[in-house]
C-alpha cells in the first residue's frame, strides 16, 4: 500500500508540468485531445461548514474511454492536477479526491470536497452577511451566475456547450439565495 501511495504521489509531481487538459494553464497533457462527449457537474454547498461537495461526471465515447481506462494512474493525476491549478492563488482548496471509472457508461466520476472561504460583508451597523465567491468555478468555464436559471429558491441550473461539449451544471446551495455574477449569499439576510 505504501508503494502504491508513493508511486501515485511521484506520478502527480512528475506530470505536474504536463497536467490535465480541461484547464487553461495545463497544456500538453497526455489526454489533452480526449474530450468528453458529455459533462455533468453537481455542486452542493453545506452552509454550516463552508464545504462544497463537488461531483463531475465525464462521459466519453467507447474508444476514448478505453484509452483512459488503460492508463488510469496518469489520467487521475492529470485530472487532479488540472483541477488543483484553478486554486493556485486562492484560499479555497479542494481535498479528498476520489475518481471512479464506470465502464458500463464509459464515464469517470471525480468527487472532492472544497473548502470555500466566505467573506463577511457589513449590511448595516449591526449585521453582516456571508458571501461565497464562485469565480474559481465560473471563470475557467467563462460563465457567470446571471446565465443560470433559478430552478428553486436554493438551486441554480445551466445547460449548454463548452468547447462543443454538452455540459449541465446543478448547484444546490442548501439555503435560499440571492446572487450576482460570481457571488451567492443567503436571501433572508437583507437590511
Amino acid at each position: 500500500m505504501k508503494n502504491r501511495t508513493f508511486l501515485f504521489i511521484f506520478i502527480l509531481f512528475f506530470i505536474q508540468n504536463i497536467s490535465a487538459t480541461v484547464y487553461p494553464d495545463l497544456k500538453g497533457a497526455k489526454y489533452a485531445n480526449l474530450m468528453p462527449r458529455e459533462l455533468d457537474i453537481n455542486i452542493k454547498l453545506d452552509g454550516q461548514t463552508d464545504f462544497i461537495k463537488y461531483i463531475d461526471i465525464s462521459k466519453y465515447n467507447e474508444t476514448n474511454f478505453k484509452i483512459i481506462n488503460n492508463d488510469r494512474i496518469t489520467f487521475r493525476a492529470e485530472e487532479i492536477l488540472g483541477f488543483l491549478s484553478i486554486f493556485k492563488k486562492r484560499k479555497d482548496y479542494p481535498q479528498q479526491f476520489n475518481i471512479d471509472f464506470i465502464a458500463k457508461d464509459n464515464s469517470f466520476t471525480m468527487k472532492c470536497d472544497i473548502k470555500v472561504f466566505s467573506k463577511e460583508e457589513p449590511i448595516s451597523i449591526y449585521r453582516s452577511r456571508k458571501k461565497y465567491n464562485f469565480d474559481w468555478f465560473l471563470d475557467p468555464l467563462k460563465l457567470n451566475f446571471n446565465q443560470f436559471k433559478m430552478v428553486s429558491k436554493n438551486k441554480l441550473y445551466w445547460a449548454g456547450k463548452i468547447d462543443n461539449v454538452p455540459v449541465t451544471i446543478n448547484i444546490d446551495f442548501g439555503f435560499p439565495i440571492e446572487y450576482n455574477k460570481k457571488e451567492v449569499w443567503k436571501k433572508n439576510e437583507k437590511v
